[in-house]
Formats: structure tokens, C-alpha cells, sequence
């Protein structure tokens, strides 16, 4: 190996590094980061009334909408830039759709460029997945949003987003698939006192319930949450147990057998 491919793998490490040692200790959300030229903040607000704000040095940089609320993400580092993702979302249990900006810092200053607005909370998240440090350029996994999956790419000051749409056709992951069967088996115990418990749309029968499926559904597009309700309701009035783990992979719908 050459001089300059071991300094250029040390600098990777070093960035990656980097990003290990800012999320010691630190939970997922972070509302305090310290750069080389700068400390960014975002105080509590000191009545509900207040906007959260970011502060570079004490100085107001950006403002969440009104009842909104704003934590940073795992920083990263390269030769002239201080990159920090920046995730704002409204208040409130029902508020799934966030936003998503990275700070970028050169020098004394420092600017928020918009990666993407309104994306599904458990789809979406901006974290580096590639870093070449002297070069100045960073990758990002950014997530999945209205059909299309999105990453990120900084380059000398440069950001641009790229948006790729996902097949129809494209099949459930394995943990996805084994937990809407455990929901079906879930449904084939609701009518077991009643069968007028059967519910015609299960899909929808909670907050936690209905934003699970909001999520396959903005993962994997060719999902049939109808189809879905369909079985759910089949296997409640039934009693039937869906016995063959299977995930339809050309209409993304679940195949299951329930015993007559």
C-alpha cells in the first residue's frame, strides 16, 4: 500500500471514528454538538408558546415551525466541512411526518440545506453510510418516502438528493412478513366469544395499529393493507391459524391457509 492510500484510508477512519466517539453515550437524540469552529445548540423553549430554535455560538441560526420540536443526528466530519443532520417534526403522538435538513459547516459558517420534507418517521432517518474525508464527500441513507427510496450525497459544499422508485414488485423483508402473520394469528383469537368481533378493517383499529401499516405501506408500495383486512377478517370468523410464513413478491399481498 502507498503512502497516499494509507494517509487516505486514515482519514476515513478518522471521520468514521468520528462519528463513533459523538454518539457515546448519547441517545438517538441529541440537542447539543460541538464542531471544530462552532457549539450548536437547541435550548428548551421556556413555555409551550416558544419555538425551538438552533443556536451556532448563541446565534440564532434556524426556527422548527410553532409546536414543533428539533434534535440533531450523528454528526460527521471531513477536511473543510462539519456536516449535522437536523430533524424537525410537530408535536404530538399522531405527528408521523418529519423533516429532515443537514446543517453544513465550513469555516465560521454555517447553513441548513433541506434533504426532504414531510417523510414517514419510522422510514426515514439521515445518517452517513460512506465518508471520504479528503476528498469532502459524504453519503447518506436517508430512507423511504412516497414511493421512492432517497439518499443523499454532499460533495465539496454540494448537496443532492436521489430519489429511486421502489418496484411494486419488490417483496416484504422477513421481519416485516413475520410480524403481519403474527398479526393475522392475532385476528383469528379476536372472534373467539363473538364472532360479531370480527373487524371488517383491522388495519385501522388503533393508533399504533394503523401507523404500522402506514409504514409498510410507504416501504413496500405493492402492499394491499385491503387484502390484508380481507384475511385478518377471514381468519377471525374462522379461527383459522395461518400456517405458511409467504409473501406474495408480484402484488405484495400475504398468502396464508387457514384449516376449514
Amino acid at each position: 500500500m502507498t503512502s497516499k492510500r494509507i494517509i487516505a484510508a486514515g482519514t476515513i477512519l478518522a471521520a468514521l471514528l468520528f462519528q463513533l466517539v459523538a454518539a457515546r453515550g448519547a441517545d438517538d437524540e441529541r440537542y447539543e454538538i460541538t464542531t471544530r469552529n462552532a457549539t450548536y445548540t437547541i435550548p428548551r423553549p421556556k413555555d409551550y408558546e416558544e419555538r425551538r430554535c438552533v443556536y451556532r455560538n448563541k446565534e440564532k441560526l434556524f426556527c422548527a415551525p410553532k409546536y414543533s420540536y428539533a434534535f440533531f443526528g450523528l454528526p460527521v466530519r471531513t477536511k473543510n466541512y462539519d456536516l449535522i443532520p437536523l430533524t424537525t417534526h410537530p408535536d404530538g403522538s399522531g405527528s408521523r411526518w418529519w423533516d429532515y435538513s443537514l446543517i453544513v459547516e465550513q469555516g465560521e459558517h454555517g447553513r441548513v440545506k433541506t434533504i426532504v420534507d414531510g417523510c414517514f418517521s419510522d422510514s426515514c432517518e439521515i445518517r452517513a453510510t460512506q465518508v471520504n474525508h479528503g476528498a469532502d464527500d459524504v453519503r447518506f441513507h436517508v430512507g423511504r418516502s412516497e414511493g421512492s427510496k432517497m439518499t443523499a450525497h454532499f460533495n465539496a459544499g454540494v448537496l443532492s438528493i436521489r430519489k429511486r422508485r421502489i418496484s411494486p414488485k419488490e417483496p416484504l423483508n422477513a421481519e416485516t412478513c413475520a410480524r403481519l402473520f403474527e398479526e393475522l394469528n392475532e385476528c383469528s383469537e379476536l372472534g373467539a366469544s363473538n364472532k360479531s368481533d370480527c373487524p371488517s378493517e383491522y388495519s385501522s383499529r388503533s393508533q399504533v395499529t394503523n401507523f404500522f401499516f402506514v409504514g409498510i405501506e410507504n416501504d413496500f408500495p405493492g402492499f394491499s393493507r385491503e387484502k390484508f383486512d380481507q384475511a385478518c377478517r377471514t381468519a377471525c370468523i374462522t379461527r383459522g391459524v395461518a400456517k405458511r410464513r409467504l409473501c406474495n413478491t408480484s402484488r405484495m399481498t400475504l398468502l396464508s391457509h387457514f384449516p376449514a
